[in-house]
């Protein structure tokens, strides 16, 4: 803090104790807020179906496991966890990866929504938004229930178990052991009975046919629950403030692990990056070694999980170079910058094949109508009426009604895929120029996604200012270089 004296303006010792004073009271008061953990979630009113309120400010859950984790006794400075709950509804439609990190969410609750009049009450890109966030950092936790897994993988499979055991693998999150007692048996839920198929999981807790009900999905470090009824007045959770059973005992060391969670920050420098490697064409995940380069030529090899989403520490604000070489596919380079915002990268690997003009000369067989299915790629289109803030990331108004219509073709080819390069000039220092041709994509690719387009069908390439296409002076031909490309995969 600076202080600005005029003339023969002093400070004495009482004021400059009582400054002190403030300051220290300033500082406790930010640390108590860095402690409390904040739980976002999806507020009830997103579904109007008469058979609703299984999220926190809902019916099922206001009066039970809300009002659990709002009690000082459990969750306070007095309470069995030292730190304290707030709950914060995810009002701004659609979510995205940006209102969640606005909300500055610690953890985040997808409850049960249904509607058989509108079964997109939560739609699938809002779904993808919150597992992008959780893939950001280490500490993001996300605990979905239910068919809403579908996007971690999971299916929700009918059930007529009511009880469900821990397993040994779960003592690893601490939910089933943690420090509101030890949890062994529970009941799974009220009248639809729910379990889990699928995914990349551990499995956390199993029903009495042996059917996972709790995992903690490796890909994600998530919670994912087969039935939403376990966290809810309907399944087990007892009514009022208190935790008086082994469901109470689960819900609350849930939220005690996600505290614990972010407890733990990254590495000083460090940020948590995430990548998928897949094939260009089909689309399939792709098992392969990833080599990963940095400035100090300090190499170090991961294997792409099966799963789908690889994650790995990388010091931020710095060029990786990462080199992917597989059989049957093209030898695949790329230089990627990391920064604080960055998230996911995807690797996209091209089959060695025919080229198809050449097989477009053979006589049409069987062969060729499958080689007629190949995808290609066009090329690259400027976006001619996308116009930026001077030097930053921000879409300037203009830009809309090209971008809505790039929307609009996009709902009416569901099958396609797009890439965005984002490209600068030469002013400027090379690794600013990178971070602002990320930034850009990623803003288009943001607005993209509020429009209702999946984030999964738009991949992001940031080249800074290494493809220019003009190399002089001349400072109207050089504002051709500042620009963004889409590229549509078919």
């Amino acid at each position: 803090m600076k202080i600005y004296l005029k003339g023969e303006a002093r400070i004495t010792l009482g004021r400059y104790c009582f400054l002190q004073i403030v300051i220290c009271l300033f500082c406790l008061n930010n640390l108590a807020s860095a402690q409390t953990l904040r739980v976002c979630y999806i507020p009830d009113s997103r579904s109007a179906y008469q058979d609703h309120g299984y999220t926190f400010d809902g019916q099922y859950m206001a009066g039970s496991g809300a009002s659990k984790l709002l009690n000082t006794d459990n969750f306070g400075t007095k309470g069995i966890v030292k730190q304290q709950v707030e709950l914060v509804a995810l009002k701004d439609i659609p979510i995205s990866s940006a209102t969640i990190s606005m909300a500055n969410c610690g953890a985040v609750f997808v409850g049960m929504f249904y509607n058989p009049q509108s079964p997109d009450v939560i739609k699938v890109s809002e779904l993808n938004a919150i597992r992008d966030w959780s893939l950001q950092k280490k500490e993001n936790l996300a605990v979905i229930c239910e068919s809403h897994a579908a996007v971690w993988g999971y299916e929700r499979m009918d059930s007529e178990s009511k009880v469900s055991t821990a397993t040994a693998e779960g003592e690893k999150t601490k939910i089933f052991d943690g420090p509101f007692g030890k949890v062994s048996r529970f009941v799974q839920g009220g009248h639809a009975i729910g379990w889990l198929k699928g995914g990349a999981p551990v499995i956390l807790s199993k029903n009495e046919q042996g059917n996972t009900s709790v995992a903690y999905d490796k890909v994600t470090g998530d919670i994912i629950l087969g039935d939403v009824d376990i966290l809810t007045s309907l399944g087990g959770i007892s009514p009022g403030i208190s935790i008086n059973n082994e469901n109470d005992i689960l819900f609350a060391n849930i939220w005690a692990y996600a505290m614990d969670l972010t407890k733990k920050p990254l590495p000083a420098g460090k940020v948590k990056v995430s990548f998928r490697v897949f094939d260009k064409i089909t689309f399939n995940k792709i098992v392969a070694p990833v080599v990963i380069t940095d400035k100090a030529i300090s190499s170090t090899e991961i294997v792409s999980d099966s799963s789908g989403m690889t994650s790995v520490l990388l010091t931020k604000n710095q060029v990786y170079r990462f080199q992917i070489r597989v059989a049957g596919y093209q030898d695949y380079f790329t230089e990627k910058y990391v920064s604080d915002t960055t998230g996911t990268f995807d690797f996209s690997l091209t089959p060695k094949v025919k080229k198809v003009e050449e097989v477009v000369k053979v006589e049409k067989t069987e062969a060729i109508e499958k080689t007629d299915r190949i995808a290609k790629i066009e090329k690259p289109a400027v976006l001619n009426h996308l116009f930026f803030e001077q030097s930053k990331s921000g879409i300037l108004p203009a830009s809309f009604g090209e971008l809505d219509s790039l929307a609009d073709y996009l709902k009416s080819a569901p099958n396609l895929k797009i890439e965005l390069r984002g490209h600068t000039d030469k002013i400027g220092p090379a690794d600013k120029n990178v971070i602002l041709s990320v930034d850009r994509v990623k803003a288009v690719k943001q607005y993209l996604v509020s429009k209702g387009i999946d984030p999964a069908r738009i991949l992001t390439r940031g080249m800074g200012d290494t493809q220019r296409l003009y190399t002089g002076q001349d400072p109207k031909l050089r504002v051709k270089n500042r620009r963004v490309e889409i590229v549509f995969v078919r």
